[in-house]
């Protein structure tokens, strides 16, 4: 975490390194995998790409929020895997989601799967216009811009507390 704190654009290269990863893991997943697999896929491209887009965006924002509130990537890996698979139930995906208590109902508007794979199965494999999916993907941009910032935030804040750390650390 230090290397990053030292550059001003750091920030954005480390954003978007993880999201040009996500979109080349997620377009190996709905491209040739599916296609090897005989899943259909890609039925309406330009939908499924506006929110393969928005989906990663939301992802990334969301990891690094975790990862700078905790100001260590040593256990974020393991919250993040440890959340994932309750994520895709409450996404609605696997079990409807009218069933959940009204606390899961809540929480789940606040993760990035819950418009993510409705969306995306709507768009890739449904052939649903981007207009048909567009509050899927105005959900997706939303939670983009709301982790986004609150990461930008708390990377802003590390690096503040970790530049003045150092300095206190120099020899006059």
């Amino acid at each position: 975490m230090r290397a990053i704190y030292k550059r001003g654009r750091a920030f954005a290269a480390l954003y978007a390194s993880f999201w040009i990863f996500g979109m080349l893991w997620i377009g190996y997943a709905m491209g040739i995998d599916f296609v090897f697999f005989d899943f259909s896929s890609m039925q309406n491209p330009l939908a499924t790409l506006v929110l393969m887009a928005l989906f990663i965006a939301a992802v990334v924002s969301f990891g690094l929020a975790a990862v700078f509130a905790m100001n260590s990537n040593a256990y974020s890996a393991q919250m993040l895997v440890v959340i994932s698979a309750p994520s895709v139930f409450l996404s609605g995906a696997m079990f409807p989601a009218f069933d959940f208590a009204w606390p899961a109902q809540v929480v789940r508007l606040f993760i990035p799967t819950t418009p993510g794979i409705n969306g995306l199965v709507a768009a890739a494999q449904n052939a649903a216009s981007l207009a048909s999916v567009w509050s899927d993907a105005l959900h997706l941009g939303i939670l983009a811009a709301g982790y986004g910032l609150l990461a930008y935030w708390l990377y802003l804040r590390r690096a503040h507390d970790f530049l003045a750390q150092r300095e206190s650390w120099s020899v006059p």
